[in-house]
């Protein structure tokens, strides 16, 4: 079964009317390259000599600090909108784009996925700041983790010590859940 393409959503109505290598122009130099065009980062900054800001028609991935995503969140990013939502709208306002209307149910439907995915977020930060930390069962679970990537070797896992690795564990917030006793 093949899924139809949105065409009427906010995001695509955005996507429509907005150019992104104009946008991301705005805050970079853009080289045209045969199929992309690119620059140095203007989200981070970047420490390579080549530019790693790709541009792919209405999309963008960046080589240096993996940013990835189309108008709006290249938008979020740039101005630290706490939601794509939020973006969308300041860059509607700032296009003058009209948007479709959100029927009021589906947008209740946004606003508590959103919640829960603060609640997901800030649980699995709380995980991985306890698995960092210096208790007993802080470093029980570092060795358990260090143990089973040495099992899993050869088999596709990850190495013995791919989650100690530098950004490993704070870019996949690798974590340990809290015992009742440990609350």
């Amino acid at each position: 079964m093949r899924i139809p393409l949105r065409t009427n959503g906010t995001y695509e109505t955005l996507k429509s009317k907005i150019d992104l290598a104009e946008l991301v122009g705005q805050f970079a130099e853009l080289e045209d390259c045969s199929n992309t065009k690119d620059c140095f980062c203007p989200i981070n900054e970047q420490s390579s000599k080549n530019p790693a800001f790709k541009i792919y028609g209405d999309s963008f991935y960046c080589f240096s600090c993996e940013a990835r995503g189309d108008v709006t969140s290249f938008w979020k990013l740039m101005h630290d909108f706490p939601t794509n939502w939020d973006a969308a709208q300041d860059l509607a306002r700032k296009y003058s784009i009209e948007l479709p209307q959100m029927d009021p149910e589906a947008r209740k439907r946004y606003e508590e996925r959103r919640q829960r995915e603060e609640g997901w977020a800030g649980a699995a930060q709380a995980n991985h700041e306890r698995l960092l930390g210096g208790s007993a069962s802080a470093r029980k679970a570092r060795e358990y983790l260090t143990q089973t990537g040495d099992s899993l070797r050869g088999t596709g896992g990850v190495s013995s010590s791919a989650w100690t690795q530098p950004g490993s564990a704070s870019r996949f917030l690798i974590g340990a859940a809290a015992k009742s006793t440990d609350r």
